[in-house]
């Protein structure tokens, strides 16, 4: 398998000021929660169009205060008040089921606090941990000492970068610059992401509904199957360098919250729902498909 995961491999994505206000339609755009509780994406992995794995990634939401990222046993102080904190842990396995990427990070708000991750995967084998303390990036590698990068601005570690841009208004022309920091290779890169189609669909994938194939997305609301979904109207985000070499750009395909887009509900007492879901993702051969949502 030639490019598996080739996303989720970059060590970490510095954000510039781009993170903090995006300027949509002249007009700066905020950043929002758009996730529930808890909430699962399961996802189906090809490569051109063979089944080569699965990806899947549970977010939830933290209070503010003292936090432990699990992969580290170590702590770390959430202190937005208002949006406080999320944690997200990812799992990729190859279909034999052995695990190729597992990462774990907490968000402070929309900023990244500190993150985790363990790869095996085209004869890559690392781990790494990472932290910010509002001015200094702090990254370790396979346990070797820390270095440190000073960051201008906030930034989020790459897996996140598809969470965060989920907080944006991503039906308004979306744009947005960032730039990539590899830690094991020492380099960076500028990436540039725009709107690449305001308006497609998607129609999940293939399931056995009474002995019968059905494309949908598998919709479960507190551990209750909800629906089927299909027929999702997106919006389609590239990602792309910024200087040669520019290479193929990424396409991130995101449900819309408006009309025939998704809206899925954890507890309903809690006026907490998910929107924004990435419902497609391609790099090179690679594709990611979403098959699964759950909400809580």
């Amino acid at each position: 398998m030639r490019k598996f995961l080739i996303v989720m491999l970059v060590l970490a994505l510095v954000a510039g000021a781009a993170l903090s206000l995006v300027a949509c339609n002249n007009e700066v755009d905020l950043p929002g929660l758009k996730w529930a509780n808890e909430e699962v994406l399961s996802y189906e992995i090809y490569d051109g169009d063979t089944l080569v794995g699965a990806l899947v990634i549970k977010t939830e939401r933290l209070d503010a205060g003292t936090q432990t990222l699990n992969m580290t046993g170590e702590s770390h102080v959430v202190s937005a008040s208002t949006v406080k904190g999320t944690r997200v842990t990812m799992a990729a396995t190859y279909a034999d089921g052995t695990t190729s990427m597992a990462s774990e990070s907490i968000l402070d708000g929309f900023t990244t606090l500190a993150s985790a991750k363990k790869v095996v995967a085209n004869g890559t084998e690392y781990t790494s941990k990472a932290r910010y303390d509002g001015k200094r990036y702090y990254y370790s590698v396979n346990g070797a000492e820390e270095k440190k990068l000073r960051i201008k601005s906030g930034f989020v570690d790459n897996e996140l970068l598809y969470t965060v841009l989920r907080a944006y208004t991503i039906e308004d022309n979306y744009t947005g610059t960032y730039t990539v920091f590899d830690s094991t290779a020492l380099d960076k890169a500028e990436l540039t992401i725009n709107t690449s189609n305001p308006e497609v669909h998607y129609n999940g994938t293939t399931h056995l509904v009474a002995g019968a194939p059905v494309n949908g997305i598998t919709i479960f609301s507190n551990g209750v199957e909800q629906a089927m979904a299909t027929n999702v109207k997106c919006v389609e985000l590239s990602i792309q360098r910024s200087s040669a070499p520019v290479g193929t750009p990424i396409y991130v395909t995101y449900s819309v919250e408006g009309d025939n887009g998704l809206k899925v509900w954890g507890e309903g007492s809690t006026g907490k729902y998910s929107t924004h879901f990435p419902v497609k993702i391609v790099e090179n051969n690679i594709t990611y498909r979403l098959a699964s949502i759950s909400c809580k």
